[in-house]
């Protein structure tokens, strides 16, 4: 009899293995250098953090950490750690690996990416009263501190193993690049009980067909990057859940680098917000939301999607196609129509490139309704498809590009997440990066407001801030918003416990109690 129980625990093992893909192999398994999905989903796999976001009520909850609170009028953050912590090998993980891990955040020498958030935030000591008390202290009131913590797993500073040594459900324990990664149960993870799930594998498929038909197939557990026309397909299995929009954005901004390598004629166009302003609203977003995705998106509001209940600003609404208002503006900064072409005040035809990536179906869809959109009101553009390294090269070393078309992901719901965009000095700021002083006085305004809410330790004082923020963007259209996709996913019936989100990540952010029904069971 020994042996048929033997098999019976075997095929109970096989059938907790979750399975899914991701398209690309991770750029790095290093928690702390972590700036692409593939390689964040490995880190929320195998890490804990002291606070983590529920994604269904968009609230922060005790991960690492059982209890915190803020003191001194906003100066003191407390966390009071769970105890008991251990981490894969055994290690015990305290209020010094806590430490250690800011401090290794901190250091000037790093470049980590999430960095530049703590130490904007004047971080001035870190406290470890005894092994389950961490104080972090800042020399000022910082809102969202807590919040920040969300995002930093926290490292053995004592473990052999070093940043290997798992405090997450998971332990990585097979890597074969291009192929898969393959994750066992956390023995020592801190939640009971533990994960319902035995073991992980993720698979390198860089085909979302070929991926497509492998959850068809049951090879597959879910998917949860479904572009609209996958979703379409995958319907009919009964499998797919919309969770609604999400925090990502699709955006098209023009260039107004004053050092821009363009026409002097093109930056007096992309400076004006009267042009900025008239080609929004010359825009039908709502066809963009039904031809592109199927319904499957909302027209593009701004900054802060709609999904993002705390800090939306209720009032605001997506530009609406409006051709009065597109031609007011356009007369108002002194072009005009004539013979089918809209010329600028000196004569010169209104023509620009689009750049766009090559791989994404969607955007083509969106360029080409765009070009016909502007061609109503006689502006030529010319789409260019390129492959993404291309297009960061024009967009960050040579700034030699008129306008973009591309996709922004919402990581996190707290507004100190923008702040390395809409910063006038940040080199992300899209239109015109790394400026020495604002080249605009809404520019300027827009970095007073982000500061303010940035140290505004009362949430009612941050939404106003976060609110005129809104404002402001909405009025000087430097990014032209087109719409907020909607999460899509496919799931299969032999998961239990998945809660789909349209946060990031959208199907495991409830990894521990996802469990894993035998086929036959779930049919």
């Amino acid at each position: 009899m020994r042996p048929i129980l033997l098999l019976a625990t075997l095929a109970s093992l096989a059938a907790a293995e979750l399975r899914f893909s991701i398209r690309s192999d991770p750029k790095t398994l290093e928690p702390l250098a972590v700036t692409d999905q593939n390689s964040d989903t490995v880190r929320f796999l195998t890490t804990a953090r002291l606070v983590r976001r529920n994604r269904i009520t968009q609230k922060l909850e005790a991960e690492l950490a059982e209890k915190w609170e803020i003191r001194d009028k906003g100066l003191t953050l407390v966390f009071r750690l769970r105890p008991g912590l251990r981490y894969s090998d055994g290690t015990v993980a305290d209020s010094q690996d806590v430490k250690t891990t800011i401090q290794r955040l901190l250091d000037p020498a790093k470049a980590y990416p999430m960095s530049e958030g703590l130490r904007a935030a004047g971080i001035t000591s870190v406290e470890t009263p005894g092994p389950l008390e961490v104080r972090i202290r800042t020399k000022e009131p910082i809102a969202g501190l807590d919040s920040f913590f969300e995002e930093v797993p926290v490292l053995s500073s004592r473990s052999p193993l070093g940043d290997k040594a798992a405090l997450g459900p998971f332990v990585l324990t097979e890597y074969k690049r291009g192929t898969s990664l393959r994750f066992q149960k956390n023995p020592n993870y801190f939640r009971k009980p533990l994960p319902r799930l035995d073991a992980v594998r993720i698979d390198i498929q860089a085909n979302p067909e070929l991926e497509r038909a492998r959850f068809e197939r049951g090879e597959l557990h879910f998917l949860s990057a479904l572009d609209a026309d996958g979703f379409a397909a995958l319907q009919k299995t009964g499998q797919t859940q919309d969770a609604g929009p999400t925090l990502d954005s699709e955006i098209l901004w023009f260039n107004q680098n004053p050092g821009a390598p363009i026409p002097e004629h093109k930056k007096k166009w992309f400076t004006s917000r009267e042009f900025r302003c008239a080609l929004s609203a010359a825009l039908h977003r709502e066809d963009l939301v039904r031809v592109a995705y199927g319904g499957r998106a909302v027209p593009g509001v701004g900054p802060v999607a709609p999904s993002a209940k705390e800090w939306f600003a209720p009032k605001l609404r997506a530009q609406p196609y409006d051709a009065k208002q597109t031609q007011t503006l356009l007369t108002r900064a002194g072009f005009q129509l004539r013979n089918g072409l809209l010329l600028d005040s000196s004569g010169n035809p209104v023509t620009f490139s689009l750049l766009t990536n090559s791989t994404s179906r969607v955007r083509q869809r969106m360029a080409a309704m765009i070009q016909q959109d502007l061609d109503k009101i006689g502006i030529k553009i010319q789409v260019v498809l390129l492959d993404m390294p291309s297009l960061l090269e024009r967009m960050t070393r040579s700034s030699n590009y008129d306008a973009v078309l591309l996709g922004m992901v919402g990581i996190d719901l707290d507004p100190n997440d923008q702040m390395n965009i809409w910063m006038s000095t940040s080199s992300s700021h899209a239109w015109n990066p790394s400026q020495k002083q604002p080249a605009t006085p809404w520019e300027a305004e827009i970095d007073q407001v982000l500061r303010a809410q940035f140290h505004a330790t009362s949430p009612a004082k941050r939404r106003q801030f976060m609110q005129r923020f809104q404002e402001i963007v909405a009025d000087q259209a430097p990014v032209l918003y087109l719409v907020h996709p909607n999460a899509l996913a496919a799931v299969s019936r032999q998961l239990t416990g998945v809660k789909v989100s349209s946060l990031l990540p959208r199907v495991i952010w409830n990894i521990e109690e996802v469990g894993l029904a035998p086929a036959e069971t779930a049919r």
